[in-house]
């Protein structure tokens, strides 16, 4: 053993043997001095609580009021029908307030709506349960995908015809086969900031619906095309006319964006050109079209009117 081993071995416990007695016999003063040297673990973990994401109250009662909205519409017989689950009024134009850029995540599937937080620490299995209830036997679609579905569906509503006029083409919306997916992105800031909607099964192309940004101004619209479906709008960005619709979703001014456009859905849902699902019965519904001109050949597990997944 070396000479400043051996003189270690005694000076160390000397010292704690010194500091201890210092701060036992010398009054409160410096045992204050001591808590202020150690930190205060009970405040960092109240802090750390604080800063585990929540979902805002204002999310929870959109997610309510869209749940209710399904449960009312879903057995309503009267379709094609439209029916608006929100006013739309949030600065971002959508049904749905900003879900929060570390915020929540909510995912559609069949008889389900499913919320989730950024990182999964909060227990939303509560809230996931009483949504989902809503739901049940509902299956979800999109205005949106691959073919001429959206063409389709311009044809057959977004026109000054009369309700009874109408012609709907057959494949006029697209059947999700797995989920739906809406939440926040904000990848190049406040210009492109916003909720997004994608569905991760029609691929993830470049310029595609997975890849917009702020596509999700469907201004608290959803579409009943059938007995089981209830389809969300996915949006692209317009110039003021109901005129720049494509694949990847409706042009917004179809849905509200700009407030003069008489084919808008608003307008012709308050007007009596397009029905409410929570309105009365039409006296003369419209009559399907056939689409000749489409190269899908509708599948089993396809219902009429819509286009699944190949």
């Amino acid at each position: 053993m070396t000479m400043f081993e051996t003189v270690g071995k005694w000076i160390i416990p000397i010292v704690i043997l010194i500091l201890l007695a210092v701060f036992y016999y010398g009054g409160g003063g410096a045992f204050d001095k001591l808590k202020k040297i150690v930190p205060n673990i009970s405040i960092g973990m109240q802090e750390l609580q604080a800063e585990t994401p929540s979902i805002p109250e204002n999310q929870k009662t959109a997610f309510l009021n869209l749940a209710t909205t399904i449960e009312k519409i879903k057995n309503n017989q009267n379709y094609p029908c439209f029916e608006r689950y929100s006013l739309g009024d949030y600065d971002n134009s959508g049904g749905l307030p900003d879900l929060g850029e570390e915020g929540t995540i909510i995912e559609f599937r069949k008889d389900s709506f499913v919320v989730k937080t950024q990182g999964g620490k909060q227990d939303v299995t509560e809230l996931t349960n009483s949504l989902s209830e809503k739901v049940h036997d509902v299956e979800f679609c999109v205005i949106a995908g691959p073919l001429d579905i959206v063409p389709h569906f311009a044809e057959s509503f977004l026109n000054d015809q009369q309700w009874a006029e109408k012609k709907i083409m057959l494949d006029h919306y697209y059947q999700v086969q797995h989920e739906i997916i809406i939440k926040y992105e904000n990848p190049f800031g406040p210009i492109a900031e916003g909720n997004v909607i994608r569905i991760p099964e029609i691929g993830s192309e470049f310029g595609g619906i997975n890849s917009l940004n702020n596509n999700f101004k469907d201004f608290g619209y959803l579409y009943k095309p059938d007995a089981t479906h209830i389809c969300f709008f996915p949006t692209v960005y317009g110039d003021t006319h109901c005129d720049g619709s494509d694949q990847n979703g409706l042009d917004d001014d179809c849905l509200g964006a700009d407030p003069y456009e008489d084919i808008a859905i608003p307008k012709q849902v308050s007007s009596g050109l397009l029905r409410s699902c929570s309105g009365p019965e039409p006296l003369t519904p419209p009559s399907l079209k056939p689409v000749e001109e489409s190269p899908t050949a509708f599948p089993d597990e396809t219902l009429p009117g819509g286009v699944a997944q190949p």
